[in-house]
């Protein structure tokens, strides 16, 4: 085919035509394929969601102790991954001996081998129910693969693997999983809030001594893990006593290390430690003082939160504004008569922009 042909103006037309007319099929085939797997749907729904009530009511009659043959729980194909996410579903949320009939139901429905078919899925959903299942299972011969996603796995496949180990021995895995909870750099704490939420008493004392181990080494912790354990801390809620923060609440330590510290504070002895830090150079400290009176604070601290409306950062004063509308007896008529006398119409725009934020009138 000579160039001149491959130039000629209705050749190049006809190539045009056919290239448009092929990229109409297949933009009809895609709208066809989502209109036809949209259909399936629909048409599946009615069947899927009386299965899942069946077996929804069936779990719950043998969590609560009632006898049902295996037969109830006949599913086949896709249908045991939605059994495998039922039965994980109710585990999370029930105790005692309720969990403990789940669990025998789980091996005699032969739930284990489902779950280590998913254990290496290329789905993230699967992969994390087959992590979880292992634990509620008592799959201890699975201890050693937990351990290793738990120190080798991502920051997800990490805290799923740690709640399995605990479910399968909170006593003997709480400081191995805390030790490898802090080894991660990028920790989802909103996870990790929500599933170590029932084991916040046994981490406790896994925290504290790993804190202490280490700031008893020669090195001492780094800033950064000392930042991670802070973190990592608040996200358990855990209740430190303030005597044991109040070291680290001073203009001396690190920024993250300091904002952490101070998130964590409980004030059971007062807040002396946290008004010292009321004029850290650094307004995200203030700020963070500010947020913290409006839930530790009294209306002894109310002068503080006055001059802190004044400050020159806009974070500062929305926050200690917001502090004074929470401190209790301070009504919302006092604190703006209060910022009016500052003489500083920023302090007072503040409050009255923080007053239409809540509704106050």
């Amino acid at each position: 085919m000579s160039d001149s042909h491959l130039l000629d103006p209705e050749f190049l037309h006809r190539m045009a035509w056919w290239l448009a007319m092929g990229l109409m099929v297949w933009i009809v085939g895609m709208l066809l394929t989502l209109w036809l797997l949209r259909m399936y749907r629909r048409w599946r729904e009615p069947a899927r969601k009386a299965l899942t009530e069946r077996l929804t009511q069936a779990l719950l009659q043998v969590a609560l102790g009632d006898e049902l043959p295996l037969s109830s729980f006949a599913v086949k194909g896709g249908e045991r991954r939605l059994l495998l996410r039922l039965w994980l579903q109710m585990q999370m949320v029930l105790r005692g001996q309720a969990s403990d009939r789940l669990c025998e139901l789980g091996r005699r429905l032969g739930l284990q081998d489902w779950a280590w078919a998913q254990a290496d899925s290329r789905y993230y959903a699967r992969r994390m129910v087959a992590l979880l299942s292992m634990g509620f299972l008592r799959q201890t011969d699975r201890l050693a693969w937990l351990q290793s996603r738990l120190h080798q796995g991502h920051s997800h496949t990490a805290i799923h693997a740690g709640r399995a180990m605990l479910e399968l021995d909170a006593d003997a895995h709480a400081w191995d999983v805390a030790r490898a909870l802090l080894e991660k750099t990028e920790l989802d704490l909103s996870l990790t809030a929500v599933m170590f939420k029932p084991y916040r008493a046994r981490l406790m004392p896994a925290m504290l001594t790993l804190w202490t181990a280490s700031a008893a080494s020669q090195a001492g912790p780094d800033a950064a893990w000392r930042v991670r354990w802070l973190r990592l801390a608040r996200a358990l809620q855990l209740q430190l006593p303030s005597a044991w923060l109040a070291p680290m609440l001073n203009h001396d330590v690190d920024l993250e290390a300091l904002i952490a510290a101070i998130r964590l504070f409980q004030a059971e002895q007062g807040v002396a430690p946290l008004l010292t830090l009321a004029d850290h150079s650094d307004w995200r400290v203030r700020a963070q003082v500010a947020r913290a009176l409006s839930y530790l604070g009294g209306v002894d601290n109310a002068p503080l939160l006055v001059r802190l409306t004044t400050d020159h950062e806009w974070w500062v004063r929305f926050r200690s504004a917001q502090a004074l509308l929470c401190l209790p007896g301070v009504t919302a008529t006092q604190a703006l008569q209060w910022v009016s006398q500052t003489d500083d119409r920023y302090a007072e725009q503040m409050m009255k922009a923080v007053f239409a934020l809540e509704g106050v009138s």
